[in-house]
């Protein structure tokens, strides 16, 4: 596992995230996320951001306010499944990973800090169409609680998980025969300004995802 920091400033603005070491946001936004709408509205002002990138996906993500972490990611369901990603988590929560004392779950347990129970934004660029992984969720018995999603003109399908007390929105949307797979995981601490962070760069990488169907 890689651990990126930089030194370029940024600014950012944008969307929510919701579940597994973050807290939920507002009325308004929650219930979009937990309907599987888009909730990227408005224009946002994007300068000096660093780049980063999944696969052929490009992003920029301001580091001032999140630490990008190459790692291992989990499926939300299936047998341990695995596939590689990297994960957006808010700086001030990513310098102590690996030090002891940081609380999780629900009740809470202090454990070793790690990137995988803290919040942020999970992105992976799958191998699988996204068929493939709609039927895994229905396989599993899970079809009932997908919802639709979308990510600006792309639409996929999206799933809530709870995860030591905390909520994931996770989204799948095709790229060719392809399936990027994006989780809003709700972060351990109330941070506004990684929240607004993390919305901007899915407003990114949105921006340079293919037109749907090609």
């Amino acid at each position: 596992m890689s651990l990126f920091r930089s030194i370029l400033p940024a600014m950012l603005c944008l969307p929510v995230l919701t579940g597994c070491d973050q807290t939920a946001t507002g009325g308004t936004e929650q219930a979009l996320a937990e309907a599987g709408v888009d909730m990227m509205t408005g224009e946002e002002v994007l300068e000096d951001l660093q780049p980063g990138a999944i696969g052929p996906l490009r992003f920029q993500y301001d580091q001032r306010q999140l630490t990008l972490i190459e790692m291992p990611i989990m499926f939300p369901i299936g047998p341990q499944q695995q596939a590689w990603g990297a994960k957006l988590v808010p700086a001030e929560r990513a310098v102590h990973i690996g030090q002891q004392g940081c609380v999780y779950g629900n009740p809470p347990r202090r454990r070793t800090c790690n990137a995988r129970d803290e919040g942020g934004l999970v992105l992976s660029y799958l191998e699988r169409p996204i068929e493939d992984y709609r039927q895994d969720f229905i396989k599993a018995g899970l079809g009932a609680e997908l919802m639709p999603a979308r990510l600006d003109g792309s639409r996929g399908f999206a799933y809530n998980r709870i995860r030591l007390g905390k909520r994931s929105l996770y989204r799948f949307i095709p790229v060719g025969e392809r399936t990027l797979m994006l989780a809003e995981q709700e972060l351990v601490n109330n941070n506004g300004q990684a929240r607004t962070a993390i919305a901007a760069t899915i407003r990114s990488l949105a921006r340079t995802l293919p037109a749907p169907g090609r």
